[in-house]
Order: C-alpha cells, then sequence, then structure tokens
C-alpha cells in the first residue's frame, strides 16, 4: 500500500486579538495601505502595532485579555487575612487551581482545591481580584490539607507581614475579547498607523505639501502635517471624550480595572 500524503494550511495562535485583516477592514475603510510607489505595508508591520497596543491595554488596565494560567507569589498580611480570609490577586481571578504556603523554599502548607473559590459581580459577568479560602468537610474531596514541619503557622502568629508565602495558581482572562476592549485596541492601533503612513503620504518624511508646475499649468497635492489628521483626531476624540472625561478611555478604567473578566 502507498503512503498518502496531505498538504493543508495553517496559522499559529499567536494571542492578537484581532488579525490585520480585521483591523484594515473596521479602521481604514477607503484608504489604501500603500506608499507612493504602491508598496503595501507589510502584515508583520501591522500585527506589531496590534500587538504593542495590546499590552498597552492590559497593563494599564492591570488585566490579561486571552484566557491563560497565571502563577505568582504573593505576600502573606496577618491582618488582612484573618479579618478578610481572602487573598489578593494581580489579575481578576476566573478560578483557582492551587494554593500553597512557603516559607523561604520550605511549603509550610497546601490547601485543597475544592477549599478555593472565587467571587463575582452581582450581574455574573465580572469576576475579583481574589481568591477565598472555605474549608468544607461536607464535600468529597481527595486532596487534604498538607502541613509540613511541627509548627507550620509559628512564622504567621507573630509576623504582620511575610514576604513571598503564597504561591498560587489560578485562570484568568476572557473567554472572547469584549467589544468594548476591542474597539479601543483597534483604534489605538489604528492611530499609530496612521502616524506611520502620514508620515509618506507624500512620498517623503515631513513634506505636508507638493506642487508641480508645467508651461503655465499647475497641480498641487496638499496634506495635513500628521497625513490622516482628520481620522486619527476622530478616533482620539472617541477615545478620551471631552477633556479627558466621557470618552472610552474613562468608562474602561472605571469598568475594568477593579474587578473584570468575563465569559462574553
Amino acid at each position: 500500500m502507498g503512503n498518502l500524503t496531505f498538504t493543508t494550511k495553517f496559522i499559529k495562535n499567536d494571542g492578537l486579538v484581532m488579525s490585520p485583516k480585521e483591523l484594515i477592514e473596521m479602521y481604514f475603510f477607503g484608504i489604501k495601505m500603500v506608499d507612493t510607489s504602491g508598496n503595501v505595508i507589510s502584515q508583520s508591520v501591522i500585527k506589531n502595532f496590534i500587538r504593542s497596543s495590546q499590552e498597552e491595554v492590559e497593563k494599564w488596565l492591570n488585566i490579561k485579555i486571552q484566557r491563560q494560567i497565571i502563577r505568582e507569589k504573593k505576600d502573606f498580611y496577618r491582618n488582612d487575612w484573618y479579618a478578610f480570609g481572602y487573598l489578593r490577586t494581580t489579575y481578576p481571578v476566573v478560578s483557582a487551581s492551587k494554593m500553597d504556603g512557603y516559607i523561604g523554599e520550605t511549603k509550610q502548607i497546601s490547601y485543597p482545591k475544592e477549599w478555593l473559590s472565587v467571587r463575582t459581580t452581582s450581574d455574573g459577568e465580572l469576576y475579583h481580584r481574589h481568591i477565598y479560602l472555605v474549608p468544607s468537610t461536607n464535600s468529597p474531596t481527595n486532596h487534604m490539607v498538607v502541613f509540613t514541619g511541627i509548627t507550620p503557622h509559628i512564622a504567621l502568629t507573630f509576623s504582620q507581614m511575610v514576604p513571598n508565602y503564597w504561591l498560587v495558581e489560578y485562570v484568568t482572562g476572557f473567554c472572547s475579547v469584549p467589544p468594548d476592549l476591542y474597539n479601543f485596541i483597534g483604534m489605538l492601533a489604528a492611530i499609530n498607523i496612521f502616524y506611520l503612513m502620514g508620515d509618506i503620504i507624500l512620498g517623503k518624511p515631513g513634506i505636508a505639501s507638493q506642487s508641480i508646475g508645467i508651461d503655465g499649468l499647475s497641480q498641487s497635492n496638499s496634506a495635513h502635517s500628521l497625513g490622516y489628521g482628520n481620522r486619527i483626531k476622530g478616533y482620539l476624540q472617541l477615545m478620551n471624550g471631552d477633556g479627558g472625561k466621557g470618552g472610552m478611555k474613562e468608562k474602561l478604567y472605571n469598568y475594568y480595572k477593579g474587578f473584570t473578566v468575563s465569559c462574553f
């Protein structure tokens, strides 16, 4: 029997919220993505602008857009732990899978996954940046609390703070990108590309106008100093609003910074 060979096309998941094609279709309608010589702007350049805009928004809102597992170390604060019974995390928690306590490199305690719970907002859409420890003796579990050493809590009894005590592992990110974040990232990436294109709109960086005169016949070609100034101005106005208030930027910060992460 002969061997069969199949050939297929595939694309690697690069973690971007949108493809270059989607960005061009939504934010560059009616605009040719070429220079005066007809050279098309490369897909890799557009991807880099999308990636940088996406990372900028993630750092600004302190979130992760793509669904992923986070593993991080957190300090132990005795007053907060005994008063509230939760651990504050860096990113919003969809589900928690691990919560261990260490003093130095020595594990002191390990809690079962079934004891770890998270909290959503009242509308059930967004998640908090907390992991709650809720002991339960009624629910079945195959993982008991594991203590290491004779007195695992001795350091916690006398210390207000133990650095890098907790090692936690949890899931964060979105099932699908919310439309408001998608739109904001798209506009931010588009503005950066408009600046790049505007610089070469007339073929030479920095030139805002050109004129040609032949035997009394003149023809002029003028452009805004930013090339696509009106489009840039419109996107910035939508993002920043009036005087930095009422725009998309303020709404996103108020909505996502405190809680976040939803499954749309």
